[in-house]
């Protein structure tokens, strides 16, 4: 082989050293299917379609919320189009949709809103405009177009709070209470 040949040669194999570094190094930069996005000035970090878990306030237990995306800034998550459900020693306590929200890490107090439904293992119907679970006070805030729903009754108010377990309900604003009559009440 001459002198050319192998210069060649040489030069053939170190761009194709530096393309299949290149190859490799970019691929490393591609974001995956679950998207995490960083920015350094804000502090923010995004996701899409995941699924969390927010510990609750009894031992074993916790949200596990289904989420189309998740940004968070700081000690605030911002949530959309969440569906999921509030469990305790592996048991499905309450059900929960909504279009958007946010989570407090700190103190671990969720804020749903846009078409809020949360549903207990009892039948208990909540829907609101927007909807406080506070953790640690273990109670339940509604605003805005509430209708508490049970077996045999339904309620339309602007506002009520609750205990977690719904034991003591306190409505506020303009309250609407309509009774349900089984055959036996005729």
């Amino acid at each position: 082989m001459n002198f050319t040949k192998k210069r060649w040669l040489f030069f053939i194999g170190i761009a194709l050293v530096a393309a299949v570094l290149s190859f490799l190094l970019f691929r490393q930069h591609q974001p995956s299917k679950l998207e995490k996005k960083s920015g350094s000035a804000r502090n923010v970090t995004e996701f899409e379609g995941l699924t969390i878990k927010v510990p609750g306030s009894e031992p074993n237990s916790f949200w596990e919320l289904k989420l189309a995306k998740l940004t968070s800034l700081n000690d605030v998550g911002q949530m959309t189009e969440i569906s999921g459900k509030y469990l305790v020693q592996q048991k499905p306590v309450y059900i929960v949709s909504a279009g958007q929200g946010e989570i407090h890490w700190k103190n671990r107090q969720l804020t749903f809103e846009n078409k809020v439904e949360l549903k207990n293992d009892e039948g208990k119907r909540i829907v609101a405009d927007l909807l406080t679970w506070d953790s640690r006070q273990e109670t339940i805030k509604a605003q805005g177009n509430v209708v508490l729903e049970t077996e045999d009754m339904t309620v339309k108010t602007d506002g009520l709070i609750t205990s977690a377990g719904f034991k003591k309900v306190v409505f506020s604003g303009m309250t609407k209470v309509i009774s349900k009559r089984g055959p036996a009440d005729e």
